[in-house]
């Protein structure tokens, strides 16, 4: 992806939700997630990581701070294709996580997806995200 993306969001929605698509072969799945600056990683609900084939059991576990009370177990993935639509990249790590449902999201975009583009920006007024690569 070379270029500027726009993206449209709800700005007075209480989250930034943006559409995304996660790519594994010649498998897609397109998923509706948070834009989080606070989160280091790409993090995605374990459901749509078994449909298009990873193997959770396998992978490395880590520890989360700060997320909860008590620290939480997750599992470190590497997706082939990932991104905001439009915006995709390949080789993102990803955190699985168990994610309520009530939150109506399949994850969280983190930081060390949105730290592959050169000037990020948000604009309450247009409801727009610009992701920008030289």
């Amino acid at each position: 992806m070379n270029g500027t993306v726009q993206v449209p969001f709800v700005a007075v929605a209480p989250l930034i939700i943006v559409p995304c698509i996660v790519r594994r072969g010649n498998q897609a799945l397109i998923l509706r997630m948070a834009l989080d600056t606070g989160a280091s990683f790409v993090l995605l609900a374990h459901e749509p990581l078994q449909a298009l084939g990873y193997d959770l059991t396998i992978a490395p576990l880590v520890r989360l701070y700060g997320f909860q009370v008590q620290p939480a177990n997750a599992v470190l993935v590497t997706l082939e294709r990932f991104g905001i639509i439009g915006a995709e990249v390949d080789n993102v790590e990803c955190l699985a996580f168990p994610l309520a449902p009530q939150l109506g999201v399949d994850g969280l975009v983190g930081l060390n997806y949105l730290r592959r583009f050169h000037r990020i920006a948000l604009d309450f007024i247009a409801g727009t995200l610009v992701l920008e690569r030289p």
